[in-house]
């Protein structure tokens, strides 16, 4: 199911802004609702003030910014359907490989190797994390929390390209901008691909395969004991979870993990654009992810050179802009058809694409019951969450 707004953080918190004027770059995430005082406030912490030459225009610059990102926030749950109906129209059924909208992650479209990981991880009697690793010849990139493995064939994955660039090219003047950070790409929510693409790939293929990579146990060995294994449509196993849960009861780490995955009930899925060449997204700050597990893919590219992804370790519930990282970088060198699966905690960015373009991927997966019990994973409160939201992600569709 795509996401909406599940915490009143988003609405003043995580504003990130790359530069000041043409020439200052801060890469700072500003909170902001809407006063100028806010903005003098976060300046002063970062030591930069009228004394230091910022000039009355460059700080109107700041707050416009900021105001248009603000305005978008409160009205995006009223503008993702409406856009979504405009984009609808403006494509008037145009497509080039219809396919792609009737459950593209059918078994025909995966990776050999990716449908083996899944039924190693769906299989009776368990798995370990070796075990699907080894199925899938996957790689583990930083223990515990970043995996990358083969996902799609040549030809799937260029059937979905090529339907996700036919709609940015149509709907360019209307689509939504990806997220906050990356100003180009589009929302498959927007393209009407939710249904055929998102959620079959969150529950088929990134359900399984995360709750025994990250617990490093199978799903089947799991304490919730209301969870089911059944027939999924690309005849790998697909978890049902009936909600009755018991979340809030003493667990260890790796149970808390298990249930997370187990319980990943909703998404943001997006493309991501980037390019060498001047105007382009060239790179991504440090940042985490609003979500509990982020698939990313490579879809296309254009003999790339650099735009490596770092790992940097664990976040806290503070936007990262400031002090020294948990470790050392990690980088892994984008793969066409592989995947990269990661706890949505851990820090990382885009290096800088030094020639060439890429396409991605990105899957924000989600957990509604996680987040009650658990808090928000960008604010780490509870009492920002919006609560019929979330209950409506547990009960599923109506």
């Amino acid at each position: 199911m795509a996401a909406t707004r599940d915490c009143n953080c988003f609405l003043s918190t995580n504003y990130f802004v790359d530069k000041i004027g043409k020439n200052r770059t801060i890469k700072f995430h500003f909170s902001y609702d809407g006063t100028s005082e806010s903005i003098k406030e976060q300046l002063d912490y970062l030591g930069i003030s009228e004394d230091d030459n910022l000039t009355e225009s460059e700080f109107q610059e700041l707050k416009d910014m900021l105001d248009m990102e603000r305005k978008r926030r409160f009205e995006i749950d009223l503008e993702r359907d409406r856009r979504r109906v405009i984009c609808h129209n403006l494509m008037g059924g145009r497509r080039k490989h219809p396919e792609v909208y009737n459950n593209m992650f059918k078994a025909e479209w995966l990776d050999e190797r990716a449908n083996a990981g899944i039924k190693a991880a769906s299989r009776p009697g368990g798995a370990t994390r070796a075990d699907v690793l080894a199925a899938m010849g996957g790689k583990e990139i930083v223990k515990g929390r970043v995996f990358a493995f083969p996902l799609l064939k040549d030809k799937g994955r260029e059937m979905l390209d090529a339907e996700l660039k036919l709609f940015g090219e149509i709907c360019a003047d209307v689509k939504s901008r990806p997220n906050s950070m990356n100003r180009f790409g589009v929302l498959l929510h927007e393209a009407g691909m939710t249904e055929s693409v998102s959620d079959p790939l969150l529950h088929d293929v990134i359900v399984p395969l995360s709750a025994v990579l990250f617990s490093g146990e199978s799903v089947i060995k799991s304490p919730l004991a209301n969870t089911k294994i059944g027939s999924s449509s690309n005849g790998s196993s697909k978890i049902t979870l009936v909600k009755e849960s018991n979340f809030s009861s003493p667990a260890t780490e790796k149970e808390v993990l298990r249930r997370m995955c187990e319980s990943l009930d909703h998404h943001h899925s997006f493309t991501v654009d980037y390019r060498a060449d001047p105007g382009y997204d060239k790179e991504l700050a440090t940042h985490y992810d609003n979500a509990e597990v982020t698939l990313n893919v490579l879809l296309a590219s254009d003999d790339f050179d650099g735009g490596e992804l770092a790992f940097e370790g664990p976040s806290s519930a503070s936007p990262p802009s400031f002090g020294k990282l948990p470790r050392a970088p990690v980088a892994y060198e984008h793969e066409p058809g592989w995947a990269v699966l990661h706890l949505g905690s851990e820090l990382h960015r885009a290096l800088p694409l030094e020639d060439g373009s890429r396409r991605n991927l990105i899957v924000w997966c989600r957990s509604a019951q996680h987040r009650l019990d658990r808090g928000c994973p960008m604010c780490g409160e509870k009492n920002n969450l919006i609560e019929p939201v979330l209950n409506k992600y547990i009960m599923g569709p109506s």
